[in-house]
């Protein structure tokens, strides 16, 4: 019965998305690239500003438009020179991405997926961008509060905020099991200051567990 008070909707999305990925109009490539983008959108914690989302993805702001252009009715992107929030307009549109029954085979989006290119990509950003001292305090002497601290980018704050909990809800943690030793063994420390700047270190212990709990993380790091 849920199901068929969607009827309505589901055509609209569904015609809205046959235009899009339709394989006559669009290479495959461009096809998986749109999916790949909305299956993010979908998985992410918090929407971000089309440049941190592009820079998060290791996209560019240009990217994403041009393959969320076709989906405009349905997802929000800002216009050209502007750089507002991108998400769905609404939950029921997650819901029938999301839903085997309600989307067509070809639609539908798998949120494991979302969240294995989101934890790839937070810890990859991590990785580059993580280094000592970053947020360039001239003494360890004085609380944070006191000293003029460099900003931290939204795409790094959301990756050292996040990666865990994309990590653990992905369909393969084993393949990313490389780059989380990489970060662990090489930037944790400059992790650590990151979330001391942006005034969340107690969530520090509540990452690690999250990790340490989940199926396949870092349970299955080798350590010497």
């Amino acid at each position: 019965m849920g199901l068929l008070c969607y009827g309505p909707l589901d055509t609209i999305y569904a015609h809205v998305l046959s235009a899009a990925l339709n394989p006559k109009k669009c290479t495959k490539a461009e096809i998986s690239r749109t999916k790949q983008i909305l299956a993010t959108i979908l998985a992410i914690r918090e929407p971000l500003v089309l440049s941190d989302l592009a820079r998060l993805l290791g996209l560019t702001p240009f990217d994403i438009r041009v393959n969320l252009g076709h989906i405009h009715a349905v997802v929000r992107v800002p216009a050209p020179g502007q750089d507002g929030v991108v998400s769905t307009f609404h939950k029921s549109f997650v819901d029938f991405l999301t839903t085997p029954g309600r989307a067509p085979e070809n639609q539908l989006i798998t949120l494991s997926v979302g969240h294995y290119d989101l934890a790839r990509r937070c810890m990859e950003v991590m990785g580059s961008d993580l280094h000592f001292n970053i947020s360039q305090c001239k003494t360890s002497y004085l609380p944070n509060s006191k000293q003029q601290l460099a900003t931290i980018s939204e795409s790094l704050k959301y990756s050292c905020l996040n990666w865990a909990h994309h990590l653990t809800a992905t369909h393969d943690a084993c393949a990313l099991l490389m780059l989380l030793e990489d970060f662990l063994f090489q930037k944790f420390l400059f992790w650590l200051e990151v979330l001391s700047v942006v005034g969340v270190i107690g969530l520090t212990s509540s990452i690690i567990m999250r990790t340490l709990t989940g199926e396949n993380t870092v349970s299955r790091i080798q350590i010497s």
